[in-house]
């Protein structure tokens, strides 16, 4: 048994782990035609397995007020399309069950990534 056919077969246990799916969507503002802009969502991939976990906190005093960030690692099957994952794109997790569709911007890379499975860092957009 060659190492790409283990990649592979570790690839399929990955996914069939990831009970979610979701799509990248790249956001980007283009001119409205009345002097303002508008944004624009263009979906790059879709229907990757992936599965997400609350990560850390962060915690900010704004004028008097504290407002607390929480990241989110998402786990999705490694692929070329998944690894192009840009700052200024979204991930957007489906609906399950009585879960509602999430979506998560400013999303990063992160080094622990796995031969099978690309780990992103992002922020909960509410």
């Amino acid at each position: 048994m060659t190492l790409q056919v283990l990649v592979d077969q570790a690839k399929g246990l990955a996914a069939s782990l990831c009970e979610d799916r979701c799509s990248i969507v790249d956001v980007s503002a283009v001119n409205d035609g009345y002097g303002g802009q508008t944004l624009l969502r263009t979906t790059i991939l879709s229907d990757i397995p992936c599965m997400y976990e609350a990560g850390g906190d962060q915690a900010v005093e704004v004028a008097g007020t504290v407002i607390t960030t929480t990241l989110h690692r998402i786990f999705m099957v490694l692929s070329t399309g998944t690894l192009a994952i840009k700052p200024d794109y979204e991930i957007v997790v489906a609906a399950r069950g009585d879960k509602a569709a999430l979506t998560f911007e400013n999303p990063h890379l992160l080094a622990d990534s796995y031969e099978t499975l690309l780990t992103v860092s992002a922020k909960l957009k509410i």
